[in-house]
């Protein structure tokens, strides 16, 4: 928790149960705190004694894994018959939705999502439709009238369909093909969720809730009788542009959806009983006959694959995996899932994705931890009638569904719950200047430089072969995370020598890749291939803050290495050149990025009051507008990479006599954090003591991340089944019978 605290004392052996106000006192936040944990520990402890670990309630479970499954166009004669009724028809509606996920592939030709198509004088033309263009990107065409025939207000979609044109005027119908097309195009190979929606006045495309384009519309035309087909269009009595890819779940409503409801369907896994859903097809094989597909709104229209013919079927394929709405009590803490979520659309998106996973066996399993809010990345926090001031924070649960392959998940668990150790001093003959909450926090994760063999936490990967020449191990396989191995984190080589002695040597990686399981070194002594057993293991970097990691600033624009810092609590002073800076986001913080710190060089006031900093080199991660961007300072100086290496047993100066030493107790996690609270009256800092007057080793202040097995998940040729649920549920204590 990264707030601006003058200290935070949990004091949990000292078994306090609450805080108690005295009159005509001064007011401290400590104390305020300290009520918060205190009251946030009984309550853990308590649900913890009543339901254990880990458990969903039995009437309300949450967080199943369920595979959602698609049909698969093959981009040649696949194709859904979804019916001809009058329904389907824009004309005279008041609005109109259209919404469905889609997985256009590779290399992809064009192809129809959706669509009306009506019959004319023996031709069929699109009423309506939703349409992936050869350069990827969306296209919906759709008819109108038109006082007068003008083929400058038509908008070519096809030579072929512009013949239709002409003849609809002969006949003296006036009638426009309008195309509302986006500017950038879709991302082939993953889900995206799509929504068209239309009333009398507008046309907007949605992708992934964000609006992708706008249009004004007029008079909608729908002569004819019409049929609405679904990975095809029709033209002169054949299938035309059919999709290429994976279409999911397809809903048709009869109404305008706003922009928020669009986002929320897209994290939803609707019933079809929602007031105004037409048609909701879920394109799903479960419990439905494999050549039609189940409507689940009130209508109750199935459509039919292939029009019934197998030549024309698309194929059933799974491809995504479903969350459960519901609760579950991770280590006394309540996580809610409020609604069936995508599993690549969480809340706290981890940024995993399992279609991408070699064929094996996984742990999906769900973890929980908690996280401070400023009011810079939720401004709703300060109180606008007082002009805005910056008094509090929030503490926030944050869940995230992960995976992991099975063979490493005991591995996992024993090094979550490994804590390395730390303790803090003053040197008495030097003197503190300022009351401050120092800050200590592990940069890269992993264990201390010469930790016993024996010791062996996750993640470590045995080494089966080396190439001396290119500095390259090939490893026998690979365990955690990409970013437990990013470039430049320090690493060791260990292993037994030919003396039978432990061998041992340091190095940073240079570059690592999981897919052809190979990580280069920028050192690879000639010594290393005659030790067996070689292993190599991450160890761990740290970096300080003098206040807690409070010295921060809202990024208002990013180009390259130059960043426009915005400065609302006037920090300005703060910054200098030389100094190390952190660049980061609410999608950085919550996937875990291990994020390289950058060095300013220049430092410039805009006319605008904003600060422009230029650092030393670009930054590897480039951050999301939207997202909350932020720069934060470091306080540690004249060091390689901004990072002090872990030394096991040295104590560590940081500043005015104050000093920290590592001393083991198992494995150093990312974001794991001390709070060393100097006082000036004092002249130390308030940390524990021994009976014997001595710095106590104590394991961090948090992050605490507490685990729930979930399912058993099997990955075949990127294809997902569920296996085993590894839930566990509980029955309330007392029901109430009507």
């Amino acid at each position: 928790m990264k707030g601006d605290f003058s200290r935070i004392l949990s004091e949990p052996d000292k078994q306090y149960t609450g805080v108690m106000m005295q009159q005509g006192r001064v007011q401290l936040d400590s104390d305020w705190n300290s009520q918060v944990l205190l009251e946030n520990r009984l309550r853990q402890e308590l649900t913890t004694d009543i339901i254990g670990l880990c458990g969903m309630p039995a009437d309300n479970p949450g967080f199943g894994v369920r595979v959602r499954q698609g049909l698969r166009f093959d981009g040649k004669d696949d194709f859904v018959y979804c019916g001809k009724d009058t329904d389907l028809s824009f004309k005279g509606s008041k609005g109109f939705t259209m919404e469905t996920f889609i997985k256009p592939e590779a290399h992809s030709n064009a192809g129809v999502i959706c669509g009306r198509f009506i019959n004319f004088d023996t031709q069929d033309l699109p009423e309506y439709v939703l349409h992936i263009n050869k350069d990827n990107t969306l296209s919906f065409i759709w008819l109108e009238h038109l006082a007068e025939f003008d083929y400058e207000q038509i908008d070519v979609f096809e030579s072929e369909i512009l013949w239709v044109y002409r003849e609809i005027n002969i006949h003296a119908v006036s009638m426009s093909f309008r195309e509302l097309r986006t500017l950038r195009p879709m991302t082939l190979g993953i889900f995206s969720h799509v929504a068209v929606t239309m009333n009398p006045g507008s046309v907007k495309i949605y992708i992934n809730g964000d609006q992708a384009a706008a249009s004004r519309t007029g008079n909608f035309a729908a002569p004819g009788e019409g049929i609405f087909l679904t990975g095809a269009g029709w033209f002169k009595k054949r299938l035309h542009h059919v999709f290429n890819g994976v279409i999911n779940d397809l809903t048709l409503w009869n109404n305008h959806l706003t922009q928020d409801r669009v986002r929320k369907n897209m994290n939803t896994l609707l019933t079809g009983n929602e007031p105004g859903v037409l048609r909701l097809w879920r394109f799903n094989q479960e419990n439905e006959e494999k050549h039609q597909i189940k409507d689940w709104s009130v209508n109750n229209k199935a459509c039919v694959l292939g029009a019934g013919r197998p030549e024309n079927f698309p194929q059933w394929e799974p491809q995504s995996l479903l969350i459960s709405k519901g609760r579950c009590y991770n280590h006394g803490i309540a996580s809610v899932n409020p609604a069936e979520t995508l599993f690549s659309r969480q809340p706290s998106d981890p940024g995993m994705d399992p279609t991408v996973l070699s064929n094996g066996m996984y742990l999906f399993y769900l973890e929980t931890w908690e996280r401070y809010i400023s009011s810079l990345q939720d401004p709703e926090i300060r109180e606008s009638a007082l002009g805005g001031p910056d008094t509090t924070g929030r503490r926030q649960t944050v869940w995230q569904v992960k995976y992991l392959p099975e063979h490493d998940a005991e591995a996992y668990s024993i090094a979550l719950e490994s804590r390395g150790l730390m303790q803090a001093r003053h040197d008495a003959s030097k003197t503190i200047t300022e009351n401050r909450l120092y800050r200590v926090e592990i940069h890269h994760p992993g264990m201390l430089p010469g930790a016993p063999l024996s010791q062996a936490f996750f993640p470590q990967m045995p080494v089966k072969s080396i190439d001396l020449n290119s500095k390259t191990l090939t490893l026998h396989h690979w365990q955690g995370m990409p970013t437990d191995w990013n470039r430049g984190r320090p690493v060791e080589l260990c292993g037994i020598d030919k003396e039978g002695k432990t061998y041992r040597t340091s190095a940073r990686i240079v570059t690592a890749d999981p897919a052809i399981l190979q990580v280069t070194l920028d050192n690879l002594p000639h010594e290393t291939q005659s030790v067996k057993g070689l292993r190599l293991r991450p160890t761990a970097t740290f970096k300080w803050s003098r206040d807690n990691g409070t010295t921060v600033f809202p990024i208002a624009h990013e180009g390259g290495s130059t960043f426009v810092l915005e400065d609302p609590d006037g920090l300005a002073q703060r910054l200098r050149v030389g100094a190390w800076m952190e660049i980061s986001d609410d999608r950085c913080v919550l996937q875990g990025k291990i994020i390289s710190l950058l060095q300013i060089k220049k430092i410039e006031r805009a006319p605008t009051n904003e600060i422009i900093v230029t650092v030393d080199q670009l930054p590897v991660y480039q951050v999301d507008m939207n997202a909350h961007p932020l720069a934060r300072l470091w306080d540690q100086s004249g060091i390689d990479a901004g990072l002090i290496p872990l030394q096991p047993n040295q104590w560590l100066d940081l500043e005015e006599g104050i000093a920290v030493c590592f001393n083991g107790g198992g494995v150093y996690h990312h974001g794991d954090y001390w709070w060393i609270p100097a006082r000036v009256d004092k002249q130390l800092t308030e940390w524990p003591v021994t009976d014997e007057d001595k710095p106590l080793s104590t394991p961090p202040s948090g992050i605490d991340r507490f685990i729930a097995p979930l399912a058993l998940v099997e990955i075949e040729k990127g294809l997902a089944a569920v296996r085993a649920d590894l839930r566990q549920f509980f029955e309330p204590i007392i029901r109430h019978h009507r």
